[in-house]
């Protein structure tokens, strides 16, 4: 794989955040279009989680029964997310919208899997996978901010959607000129064939040692997801915070998550083992710490605390990625991984939300907790067995 090649696929996850993460900032306006309670709309986002998880899960099954061309498939799935996106402002009804992000969703999964396990069978110490979630971090966080801004300045939201899935569309052109130009200065050659065999790195894995490595994606995911969906909301009701500094506080979050991968992407690891035992220690200390704050907590305290979940929390998907890629050498497992993550995503915010309907919000904290022992025991064994 060359450098451009590299740096294409590297800047599609900021394109693919970009469509996956722009319909919650419309919520309420098709909410008010349509005539429907906003939290119907959470049927919207379980569905596009689930044809994220299909898309993830079988571009995996597919590319382990055959060779595939990875490069065009990755392609067509990032420029049809983003065309949905430039149409979003155009649905007539719940089903049509529901339709489409289910597209978008699915579409998101093929590419993201394909994405990542190109970079880790391309990248020998892993720091191109963390450069890739970095983009998707500043794809993530930039794009509802831009959103917001543009309705608070009055433009339409079919205007918005428009300009973002343009802009989305403008990235996918460039990743399809980076992804398929030749390069005189290549980093790493697999072959010459284009297409990818599932086995090229010809190991033969252990299911057992992927299986607690799997697991552990889908603890990890559980608990980050739960952070990023219902942090504002323990907040403001449990740590009586305003509604704008409860939005603050998530955004020092995502920018520590930001932060570590932008580190790790400059770290030369000797192995993955350390880095995700400390990272998964250190994300515990941090929750047990939020758990342990109160209403009476300063504001700069509790900013300070989430900003190191933030950090402790950072780099633990891409170092999950990278073991699995330097351990079993076999892409279709990363796509799997990445299919794992998804599954975290689907059921960590509707479990919780279940557990706070019959309890309340303010055990969030100790949940936390909880899930993080759980993710960092899975951690622990995946990493010592294969």
């Amino acid at each position: 794989m060359n450098t451009r090649r590299n740096i294409g696929l590297i800047i599609s996850l900021a394109g693919f955040a970009i469509t996956i993460n722009t319909f919650p900032a419309f919520v309420t306006w098709f909410s008010e279009r349509f005539g429907i309670p906003s939290g119907n709309f959470g049927v919207i986002f379980f569905a596009q989680y689930v044809a994220y998880a299909i898309g993830s899960v079988g571009i995996g099954k597919l590319h382990a029964t055959k060779k595939l061309p990875l490069r065009a498939i990755m392609i067509i799935t990032l420029l049809a997310g983003s065309i949905g996106i430039f149409f979003i402002g155009a649905m007539i009804n719940f089903v049509s919208l529901l339709l489409l992000m289910m597209l978008i969703g699915f579409s998101g999964g093929v590419m993201e899997s394909i994405g990542t396990a190109l970079l880790a069978e391309s990248s020998k110490n892993g720091n191109m996978i963390y450069s890739s979630q970095l983009f998707y971090a500043l794809g993530a966080f930039s794009a509802p901010l831009i959103i917001g801004i543009a309705i608070n300045a009055g433009v339409a939201i079919p205007v918005i959607g428009r300009t973002v899935g343009g802009f989305a569309i403008a990235i996918g052109l460039l990743v399809f000129y980076l992804v398929f130009s030749p390069d005189k200065n290549p980093v790493y050659s697999r072959s010459a064939n284009e297409t990818i065999g599932s086995t090229s790195l010809h190991a033969e894995p252990s299911h057992k040692g992927f299986a607690w490595l799997f697991t552990a994606m889908v603890s990890y995911v559980f608990m980050e997801s739960v952070i990023a969906n219902w942090l504002p909301t323990f907040l403001k009701e449990a740590r009586n915070t305003s509604t704008g500094n409860a939005s603050l506080y998530l955004t020092a979050f995502w920018i520590g998550l930001a932060t570590t991968r932008l580190v790790y992407t400059f770290f030369n690891k000797k192995s993955t083992k350390i880095p995700l035992i400390a990272q998964s220690i250190m994300l515990l200390v941090t929750v047990v710490a939020l758990m342990l704050t109160s209403e009476r907590t300063h504001p700069a305290i509790m900013i300070i605390i989430i900003a190191l979940i933030g950090i402790g929390a950072g780099p633990i998907w891409p170092l999950i990625v990278e073991h699995g890629a330097t351990t079993y050498k076999n892409e279709s497992l990363v796509m799997y991984l990445v299919a794992a993550g998804s599954i975290g995503a689907i059921v960590g915010p509707s479990l919780s939300s279940f557990v706070f309907t019959y309890t309340s919000i303010s055990i969030m904290g100790l949940l936390l907790v909880m899930y993080e022992i759980i993710c960092l025991i899975t951690i622990s064994i995946a990493v010592n067995r294969r």
